[in-house]
């Protein structure tokens, strides 16, 4: 959703003391193979969870956040440097976006992502059932906490799917249902 309520509070980023570093540095040093194995299955799953289905994309963020999980549980229990590495390095990430994230809100908020892009595209089905026809501009007063371009993206993965057509219609799309749409991606 795009409302400034459902914001979450930024995250306090830990900062470490030069020991703690160095705990990391040698947590990595000597278990660096265990480390990149455990890396590289995340990264096998979390990579390959894009341009699928929406139920396979989901399966494999939870298979991805599964092999996370595995890295977080051999990080925290095999040493204090083995905690403060995870921390660092998937626990505190930051971008121009937020200062304070980590890897498993970014998986989670992706599979939440899913779930609503799956409800508001069988809502925007569901209005053009009811209604015979619909404005695609009017789909922004219809549903004004989600974003433009959001919506754009799901009437044209509809279209893509077979699922409706669009016909220009002055500054928008009239949107009309096609006939056999009794299969859902």
């Amino acid at each position: 959703m795009n409302n400034e309520d459902t914001k979450k509070p930024e995250k306090k980023r830990l900062y470490f003391s030069e020991r703690d570093e160095e705990l990391s540095d040698g947590f990595w040093l000597k278990h660096h193979a265990k480390i990149e194995k455990l890396e590289s299955d995340f990264y096998d799953a979390y990579n390959y969870a894009f341009d699928l289905t929406p139920t396979e994309e989901i399966e494999k963020l939870y298979l991805a956040l599964a092999q996370l999980n595995r890295l977080k549980e051999f990080c925290y229990k095999t040493s204090k440097g083995g905690k403060v590495y995870f921390i660092d390095m998937w626990e505190q990430m930051h971008n121009s976006q937020s200062l304070c994230f980590s890897q498993e809100e970014v998986i989670i908020n992706r599979i939440e992502k899913i779930r609503e892009d799956e409800i508001l595209k069988e809502k925007i089905l569901n209005i053009i059932r009811v209604t015979g026809t619909y404005i695609q501009k009017d789909l922004y007063r219809e549903f004004p906490d989600f974003e433009r371009e959001r919506l754009q993206r799901l009437v044209n993965y509809l279209e893509i799917k077979g699922l409706l057509t669009k016909i220009k219609k002055g500054n928008s799309y009239q949107l009309f249902l096609v006939e056999n749409d009794t299969e859902h991606s």
